[in-house]
């Protein structure tokens, strides 16, 4: 082997390296992926069901909280309204339809659960009639 053929050995695997390395280096300036949050509430509805949030999205008074009125149209004859979860806090308690507030205390990303109330559990997932997420916006 003569001594050019050696040198251009030499330059190619400086080549070959210094393009891994820069490869490298480029992939790792690109800004980190934000991590998944939690997946989104999705609510079906039962048949002949209407549950709505007005406004959504709720403006933010100077505490990030929001206010909005639940919104809701049934069949069944007693509702409730639970926040977070079938089976969390009662927000109130109707006919099968009507309105239902949430003055100044609504946080973006939270969650309403339309639930009958005439049923054997009514704070089971399974008498959830339909559901509301809210977004609160600055």
């Amino acid at each position: 082997m003569c001594v050019s053929d050696l040198f251009v050995k030499r330059l190619v695997v400086n080549a070959l390296l210094a393009s891994g390395i820069a490869l490298s280096l480029a992939s790792c300036s690109k800004p980190p992926t934000k991590p998944a949050g939690p997946a989104p509430i999705v609510f079906s509805f039962k048949p002949d069901v209407t549950f709505t949030a007005n406004p959504n999205p709720v403006k933010a008074g100077p505490s990030g909280l929001g206010s909005t009125q639940l919104v809701f149209t049934t069949k069944v004859n007693y509702v409730e309204i639970h926040v977070g979860a079938p089976n969390g806090t009662l927000l109130c308690q109707a006919h099968g339809t009507g309105t239902c507030d949430a003055p100044g205390w609504v946080a973006d990303g939270m969650a309403f659960y339309l639930q009958d109330s005439s049923a054997p559990k009514p704070q089971d997932p399974s008498a959830t009639l339909g559901g509301v997420v809210v977004k609160v916006i600055n």
